[in-house]
């Protein structure tokens, strides 16, 4: 049985319970701290930065997905929000060592709070590697990160066209399915050029599925124009995700979204 819990805050805004599945053919790796710029300090200093003050990466997850899909999330320790972070991820197997840059598909992370990554590597075909990341640059953020809560349900039949017109039957993929999402505006201001981020945790922790969901549908929005989310309103969107990848994630699993956005004036 699906079971929503109740609604967090801020960009990493909501966890719901969905499924309790078999263990994971995924991996962790310890959080390396910052080495490069951090907000505050010179790019030349010497000086190591506080402890509270780090930006990591961490809460790695490995699943197959056609190649190898490596997960995991940045944790802003520091006292400023953050922006345009950087990622280096490093895959080990058999002697070989394959890297990624990529970056936090957050855009702005606040103090205390985080952003999933992604990469995809080609022609791994196990998860018996050894994955590892750490954050090579950031910058500081000149805006505060977006204020929305969100919720789940899901994930049910992906439809991929319209309903027989003799039958009446349905069409379903047969590969995926989706996560229906709905996102508030908690802010007092109204939030357009907006995108979804759409991350799963498993029992430990980890992360083991990092999406974007689909266009939001934006009540009253006119035909042709941007939409735009007003303060207090509710948006639609799904997400769609490999059939029976949820099952595959150890204990647990609980949805999270980010929203990115612009204030509108």
């Amino acid at each position: 049985m699906l079971r929503i819990p109740g609604i967090l805050a801020v960009a990493m805004i909501c966890g719901a319970t969905l499924l309790r599945g078999p263990s994971a053919a995924a991996e962790t790796a310890p959080a390396l701290a910052l080495r490069a710029f951090v907000p505050g300090m010179a790019a030349d200093t010497s000086a190591q930065p506080d402890p509270a003050s780090l930006v990591v990466a961490t809460h790695l997850g490995q699943h197959l997905e056609g190649g190898l899909v490596i997960t995991g999330e940045v944790v802003n320790g520091s006292s400023a929000a953050i922006t345009a972070v950087k990622v280096s991820v490093s895959h080990a197997s058999g002697g070989a060592v394959t890297m990624r840059e990529t970056e936090s598909l957050v855009k702005v992370i606040e103090p205390g709070s985080t952003g999933p990554f992604r990469v995809y590597i080609a022609g791994i075909t196990d998860t018996l590697g050894t994955v590892t990341a750490a954050v090579t640059s950031v910058e500081a953020a000149s805006m505060p990160a977006p204020s929305a809560t969100f919720a789940f349900s899901g994930p049910h039949p992906f439809q991929i066209g319209p309903p027989d017109p003799k039958t009446g039957v349905i069409p379903y993929s047969t590969t995926v399915e989706e996560l229906r999402g709905a996102v508030t505006n908690t802010s007092d201001t109204s939030y357009g050029e907006m995108g979804v981020v759409v991350a799963a945790y498993d029992g430990l922790g980890r992360v083991v599925m990092v999406t974007t969901g689909s266009e939001l549908s934006v009540p009253f929005q006119q035909a042709g124009q941007p939409a735009v989310l007003a303060s207090g309103s509710t948006a639609s969107f799904v997400a769609a995700i490999p059939i029976g990848l949820l099952l595959t994630f150890e204990g647990e699993v609980t949805i999270k979204g980010f929203l990115n956005a612009a204030a509108v004036p």
